[in-house]
């Protein structure tokens, strides 16, 4: 990889009510991705109900290789019920990809039954990264950190992962410390919105990822504002304020950096893309 690369995530849930909607906004936003020169275009897991097929992911991993796009990053929980046959399915589709690769996260409990949630995810989280390393060689595998950095870092030394965070306070400093023992790149997660003002969308989007995080949650339901929260995990502002905002996360000791589109038009994939600093 070179010194900085940008990608884009994406939420099925936001992108239609319908499983027809839901492909076509995730085609149409991995078309503006790729005219946008985006490198990374992870596809965020939620609900079992919500998330993409493998068999649509497959027509995408297919698509990235033909149109030499975008590499496609599909994320599995390592605590949900069905996240051995699914991880199993999707790395049996890697098999010849050359523009795939596979995010193992713990699972956000919002996404959970109370069962799954009660799962320990560390153990799970190593296995799966261990097997998943052995199927894709030398590909592309993306480790979430949140509430499991300990086990991220040692699964990162062991199998040569990168290192994926979320946007939050101390996380320039985590980061540093990974990259002190790591030689491999480490990206983060950041919601973005690009504009002089938020729409309501964007506002509900942000405001609803808020809520799935603890230390966010908490700040807002404290006497901080909603909005000077959602500016401090989240790059809200023109495109001079959010490229700045890019800038100084790189200096941070981001390489890359995936920003969540608050809002599934592809003009803000557009606007992401063609941030400069």
């Amino acid at each position: 990889m070179v010194d900085f690369h940008k990608g884009i995530a994406v939420k099925p849930s936001l992108l239609g009510l319908t499983s027809q909607e839901r492909r076509t906004g995730l085609f149409r936003l991995y078309s503006a991705a790729l005219l946008s020169g985006i490198d990374l275009f992870v596809i965020d897991s939620e609900r079992m109900s919500d998330d993409f097929s493998v068999s649509i992911i497959a027509e995408l991993f297919e698509l990235a290789d033909e149109v030499e796009g975008p590499v496609v990053v599909p994320t599995v929980p390592v605590r949900r019920s069905d996240f051995d046959g699914r991880m199993r399915e999707l790395l049996e589709c890697l098999s010849g990809v050359e523009r795939g690769g596979l995010c193992l996260v713990a699972g956000n409990p919002h996404y959970l039954s109370v069962e799954e949630a009660g799962r320990r995810a560390g153990l799970l989280l190593m296995e799966a990264v261990g097997y998943a390393r052995s199927r894709l060689g030398d590909g592309l595998i993306m480790v979430g950190t949140e509430n499991v950095e300990s086990v991220a870092l040692r699964c990162c030394l062991r199998y040569r992962c990168l290192p994926f965070f979320l946007l939050d306070e101390g996380v320039v400093e985590m980061a540093l410390s990974f990259r002190s023992v790591l030689d491999v790149p480490v990206a983060v997660y950041v919601p973005f919105f690009i504009g002089d003002g938020l729409t309501r969308e964007a506002y509900d989007a942000l405001l609803a990822y808020a809520s799935r995080r603890r230390r966010m949650s908490r700040l807002v339901a404290s006497n901080c504002s909603v909005d000077e929260a959602l500016s401090r995990f989240m790059l809200v502002g023109d495109g001079s304020v959010v490229g700045e905002r890019l800038r100084e996360l790189w200096i941070g000791g981001f390489d890359v950096v995936v920003g969540f589109p608050a809002c599934r038009a592809e003009r803000q994939v557009y606007l992401f893309g063609g941030l400069v600093f």
